[in-house]
C-alpha cells in the first residue's frame, strides 16, 4: 500500500515512524486529478468533524453524496485500506499531532479527536504507532530538554 503524504494515511507498526511522513499513499504524480481531489475532500470532511465520536461511513459518505459501496470501493483502491481504518488512522495522526504540539494533555487530544474511551484509544494509539500516547509527550519533554533517550528513535523524526 502507497499512501500520499498529504493525505496522512498508512501503518504504523515501530516507533520510529511518524504521524506526518510514515503514510505513504501513492506518490502525487500518480493519482489522477479526480482521485486526489476526492482524497482532499475526504480528509477535509474528516478533519472538520473530527470531535464527533461517531464519524462512520453513513455521515462520510452523506457529506460526500456518495453511495456506501461507491465510497467503500474508491477508498479500498487509494488507499489499500476500509474507510473505517482510514477515518481512525486520520484521527490518530491529528491526535499525534496534538501530542506533538505538547499543548494538551493524553485525555484532552482523545477527546479532541473523537476517542472517549481511553483504554480502547490507548490500544489503538499503540497499535498505530508503537508507542503510547503518553510517550509522544515523554519523548517530547525528553527532546526540549536535550535529554531523549540514546538509541531510541524519537516519533516525528
Amino acid at each position: 500500500m502507497i499512501v500520499n503524504a498529504s493525505t496522512g494515511v498508512g501503518t504504523g507498526d515501530t516507533a520510529a515512524k511518524t504521524a506526518t511522513d510514515s503514510y505513504e499513499l501513492q506518490p502525487q504524480s500518480t493519482l489522477s486529478p479526480l482521485d486526489q481531489d476526492f482524497i482532499d475532500r475526504l480528509n477535509q470532511t474528516i478533519e472538520d468533524n473530527i470531535m464527533q465520536k461517531d464519524i462512520d461511513l453513513t455521515f462520510v459518505t452523506g457529506k460526500m453524496a456518495m453511495s456506501h459501496s461507491t465510497f467503500y470501493r474508491k477508498v479500498k483502491a487509494l488507499t489499500g485500506m476500509t474507510a473505517t481504518e482510514y477515518i481512525r488512522k486520520r484521527r490518530l495522526r491529528y491526535c499525534y499531532q496534538l501530542l506533538q504540539s505538547g499543548d494538551y494533555n493524553v485525555s484532552q487530544a482523545a477527546i479532541m479527536t473523537g476517542f472517549n474511551q481511553m483504554a480502547h484509544f490507548r490500544e489503538t494509539f499503540k497499535k498505530e504507532f508503537g508507542i503510547l500516547p503518553s510517550e509522544v509527550l515523554t519523548l517530547r519533554k525528553s527532546a526540549a530538554d536535550g535529554s531523549a533517550e540514546p538509541g531510541r528513535a524519537e516519533p516525528g523524526r
